[in-house]
């Protein structure tokens, strides 16, 4: 085997992994990911969805994290470091938490679009780089996925680090 895999050889094409318009609300989002991670026969790994303009440009990602996340953003920001509070301030904190999170405030708030949700894509492949690249990047940017990107901008697929992995264990495992 080879070590000069190219990205675009083990990629998953963007059609196969759940990817939306920057304009669907966080409740669609949710459906998507209880669908494709949750319900989902074929468990998507690892539990990003990426969202992409209307050329399918890629724009950014989210995770069901960021999602709980914009429900709740009073008690979640910023961010309550447990380690350095107390447990009955913890406990407080998440009876708060419990109570916001539930409330029609949040059910409004899953109507906002996901662009307010989601982290802005800063990096990414192209499908004629190697997996040695995606590797390097992954592991330096503690990614699980990156995005597979045409010409720097067309949303083409996902490179998962479990595919990564799995290539560069054959390639070590052969030797």
């Amino acid at each position: 085997m080879s070590n000069n895999k190219k990205v675009k050889e083990v990629m998953v094409d963007i059609f196969k992994f759940p990817h939306i318009p920057y304009w669907f609300t966080i409740k669609q989002a949710m459906v998507i990911i209880k669908k494709s991670f949750v319900e989902g026969e074929k468990l998507f790994y690892p539990p990003v969805v990426f969202v992409f303009d209307e050329k399918y440009n890629l724009m950014g990602s989210f995770l069901p994290s960021d999602i709980i996340r914009g429900l709740e953003p009073k008690i979640m920001k910023p961010k309550i470091m447990l380690d350095e509070v107390a447990s009955v301030d913890i406990e407080n904190a998440m009876s708060t938490f419990e109570a916001n999170l539930f409330s029609e405030e949040s059910k409004k708030l899953a109507e906002k679009p996901v662009s307010e949700i989601m982290v802005t894509a800063k990096l990414f492949v192209s499908p004629d780089d190697s997996i040695i690249k995606a590797a390097f990047l992954m592991v330096h940017h503690s990614k699980v996925a990156l995005p597979v990107l045409e010409n720097g901008r067309k949303f083409i697929g996902v490179i998962r680090m479990l595919d990564v992995f799995n290539e560069i264990s054959n390639i070590l495992l052969e030797s």
